[in-house]
């Protein structure tokens, strides 16, 4: 490798210095946004309105062509493709230059459509507590006015088990119909309790 890199020319080492960054720096970008570690926790992301933001965010960002991701893709197919015309099909330096410019601004367009898909895979799987609200459903664990129970509910066609309270003096018992009022902390249902009637037309 320090034998083929001192045996480039000055333009040569440039690209593939430029393609050598690029790509090693794109590499990391796609494995922490596999991991979900680019700006949002997909996990925590289910009941957290501020996470729902940082999510919203992320997407929109990886829908921009000009990225740090479109950047650094640039530069790793300026490098590569640069360095290819020049040093296998001795291209002199103009058209060289061109033609890592050209692939560049290629690589930025598809790869800003790569994360695009991607954030929409992460964002397709987030739970939006707020449609929960006017849902109906039936207690899974009493729910009581101060401690609380738990209940299950559809929520954007996803049956889930979540926190309840009810804003009543009475306990709601396991088993009961409910119909969640209002969602407060992001992550709790404030619910009240459905009679048959209210419950089949809900149905």
């Amino acid at each position: 490798m320090i034998t083929y890199y001192s045996s480039l020319t000055g333009l040569e080492r440039f690209f593939a210095v430029c393609a050598a960054v690029g790509g090693i720096t794109l590499l990391i970008r796609i494995v922490l946004m596999l991991l979900g570690a680019e700006g949002s926790d997909i996990a925590d992301a289910d009941f957290a309105d501020a996470d729902l933001a940082d999510t919203a965010a992320t997407a929109d960002a990886g829908f921009r062509v000009i990225s740090l991701q479109g950047i650094t893709s640039f530069f790793m197919m300026f490098g590569l493709v640069g360095l290819a015309l020049s040093r296998q099909s001795q291209a002199p330096a103009p058209l060289s230059v061109a033609g890592g410019v050209g692939a560049g601004l290629l690589a930025m367009i598809v790869i800003a459509q790569l994360f695009r898909a991607m954030t929409k895979l992460q964002s397709d799987g987030t739970l939006n507590m707020r449609s929960a609200v006017g849902q109906t459903g039936t207690v899974y664990l009493t729910v009581k006015p101060r401690s609380g129970g738990k209940v299950s509910v559809v929520i954007q066609g996803r049956l889930c088990v979540l926190n309840a309270v009810t804003e009543g003096d009475t306990p709601i018992p396991t088993g009961e119909a409910i119909k969640v009022d209002k969602v407060i902390d992001g992550r709790t249902l404030v619910v009240s309790r459905l009679d048959s009637r209210e419950y089949e037309d809900a149905s």
